[in-house]
């Protein structure tokens, strides 16, 4: 399970915090020193704000109305830097001050780290599939999340995932970045009383429905596996953060507005054709394989990042296979439904 634990700050507080200026004069001190290193580039920002490897994400508390920034200790002095990198970070992240409330009602895509065949982070491809994301519903993306292979990235990678898809994501659309700890210790760290959402990767929808029923009012709860996204959004999840999404986004919009608009039966048939594909994608073939599903699909996958592997030709065909099926889905059931005689 993956918590949003924001922290109220703005930005560049939570940039500032993260020197250990634990005494207020000592902050404001450095706050200034830093805004002159800066330079005319900073400005406070309800995105977020990078330290080192570790990423703030800020949002609008739905109860107080207030900017929330979600920061995770890191050792990585930021403003100590003068790292071309970090600044075009920064400055990508920076760029518009408005504030918004994240959406988190609806798809979001926790999206992949396209890799060259020799492992280097291939930008232009990130690029070109959040473009073509941008247009087919989705509300919005995470990034560096386990699916971005984050755990295999540096952290100058990080800020270079960052940079590129923040150009890429219209300021319409939420965008989280990834900042989880690997090790229950640092999970433990993270930790925050102003949860605003939460997501259940699980299948477990008797746990979901639980979860959904004792959280407070204003706190999303998102699942996380596509094997049974139309279940747990008749269980109470308000959105879903989904790999396969990655690979079919346009199946998992139709299950999503098919049980809004309460039409069961065509989200039901939808998601048997989605189960097998999600599956595949994930448990079964891992990250590997949902970057074949995607390319298959039109998209850029690219190379995984050893110690990962491609799926095997037989595995590819299955795979391919699959995503024929998912792919034909929407335009069999709708013409099924069509089909059938007014009452």
């Amino acid at each position: 399970m993956c918590v949003l634990t924001p922290p109220t700050r703005t930005g560049f507080q939570a940039v500032n915090d993260f020197q250990g200026g634990n005494h207020e004069k000592s902050k404001q001190k450095k706050a200034g020193r830093d805004r002159a290193r800066l330079g005319a580039r900073w400005r406070p920002t309800s995105r977020g704000a990078l330290a080192g490897p570790t990423i703030s994400q800020t949002f609008t508390d739905p109860d107080t109305g207030q900017i929330d920034s979600l920061g995770i200790e890191s050792n990585c002095k930021l403003l100590n830097t003068k790292a071309a990198g970090y600044n075009r970070a920064l400055n990508s992240i920076a760029r518009k001050p408005a504030l918004m409330t994240i959406n988190l009602s609806g798809l979001l895509l926790p999206v992949i780290t396209p890799f060259t065949a020799g492992e280097d982070i291939d930008a232009d491809g990130l690029a070109a599939n959040l473009e073509k994301w941008n247009g087919t519903g989705v509300i919005g993306y995470v990034v560096l999340g386990s699916t971005g292979e984050r755990v295999n990235l540096d952290e100058r990678e990080y800020l270079q995932v960052i940079d590129t898809a923040r150009q890429a994501v219209p300021q319409t659309l939420s965008f989280i970045a990834g900042a989880g700890q690997q090790s229950t210790l640092g999970t433990i760290k993270e930790m925050h009383r102003n949860i605003i959402g939460i997501k259940d990767s699980s299948a477990d929808l008797a746990e979901l429905a639980e979860t959904v029923r004792l959280v407070r009012r204003g706190v999303a709860v998102l699942i996380g596996n596509g094997t049974v996204l139309c279940e747990a959004l008749q269980a109470g999840a308000g959105g879903a953060i989904l790999a396969v999404g990655c690979v079919v986004p346009q199946l998992c919009l139709e299950i999503y507005e098919a049980v809004r608009e309460n039409d069961i039966e065509r989200a039901v048939a939808l998601q048997e054709r989605l189960t097998p594909l999600a599956r595949a994608v994930t448990k079964t073939y891992g990250i590997g394989g949902l970057k074949a599903a995607m390319e298959m699909a039109g998209f850029v996958g690219g190379a995984v990042r050893s110690p990962l592997e491609r799926p095997s030709e037989e595995a590819s065909v299955e795979i391919e296979s699959l995503l024929r099926k998912a792919i034909d889905a929407c335009s069999e059931v709708a013409f099924t439904k069509a089909s059938e005689p007014r009452p």
